[in-house]
């Protein structure tokens, strides 16, 4: 029998998908592969690694399938690094035709899709946020009944550990008087969920932030009308806005304080 420390040395080697099979060897493999303390270790394993993900929705008659790539993003010193591509083919029988695919976030690891109906007279986006004190996955959803009425904010905890096991706090009403429509996908950083917007009639780019631990939500002035606001990107941990301008080109704007609003080109 190997030693408790090079067995827990071998599984936080191994990718998560055989780790959920090897639960079954025995209580003793089930019981350290659910602990706290290895679900951490591995989790800063796998932070350490970081990789690009792309999604896709592909449409095959009435079904609708979800297509996943991802590749480790290499080191700048690292000349012999291979651009191994996974692929994740991800058919669901509830997504049919007429569903919506939405806004999605991934959030360590999670993914999260926002689906909805072609039918129902409402839109409504959810995307993941993760609360760094209190090591709290958090579903921040936004609902507005038509095109130019009232905007609902709610959120709920996500609790369990995954799988089966997970389940849901009841939705918590947050409160705020933004009226905004959605421009870009969300984006996590340091326990605050980020995505793009802009207010009608327009006059300026907005960035809405919801503080995943106090759970408020706040809205500041992004980059100009003048240049069109395309994504968020996470610029060494920062909030930066990825724009095109007029003339077809480019610029970077970056949020140097979020307290005073401070904003960089580059």
């Amino acid at each position: 029998m190997l030693p408790l420390d090079m067995l827990i040395e071998v599984l936080t080697k191994l990718p998560a998908k055989s780790l959920l099979k090897l639960r079954c060897v025995s209580k003793r493999w089930c019981s350290i592969i659910r602990s706290r303390s290895f679900i951490d270790s591995f989790m800063s394993l796998s932070l350490s690694q970081p990789c690009i993900l792309l999604g896709y929705s592909i449409l095959r008659g009435n079904e609708r399938r979800l297509l996943f790539l991802s590749s480790p993003l290499p080191h700048p010193q690292d000349s012999n690094h291979s651009s191994i591509v996974s692929k994740h083919d991800m058919p669901d029988s509830r997504i049919s035709r007429s569903n919506i695919l939405g806004f999605t976030s991934s959030v360590r690891g999670i993914i999260c899709l926002s689906l909805g109906d072609s039918e129902f007279p409402y839109i409504c986006y959810m995307c993941l946020g993760y609360d760094t004190s209190n090591d709290q996955y958090k579903i921040f959803r936004k609902v507005r009944r038509t095109r130019f009425g009232s905007v609902e904010h709610s959120v709920c905890t996500l609790r369990g550990g995954g799988g089966e096991r997970t389940s849901f706090s009841l939705w918590r009403r947050v409160e705020s008087s933004i009226h905004y429509f959605h421009r870009t996908k969300p984006l996590c950083i340091n326990g605050v969920v980020y995505y793009g917007a802009s207010a009608y009639p327009p006059t300026r780019y907005l960035i809405v932030s919801f503080d995943v631990g106090s759970e408020r939500l706040l809205l500041m002035e992004g980059p100009p009308k003048e240049e069109m606001l395309v994504h968020l990107i996470d610029y060494q941990g920062k909030v930066a806005c990825f724009c095109v301008t007029i003339d077809k080109s480019y610029s970077l704007w970056i949020l140097d304080d979020v307290k005073k609003q401070l904003w960089s080109k580059t």
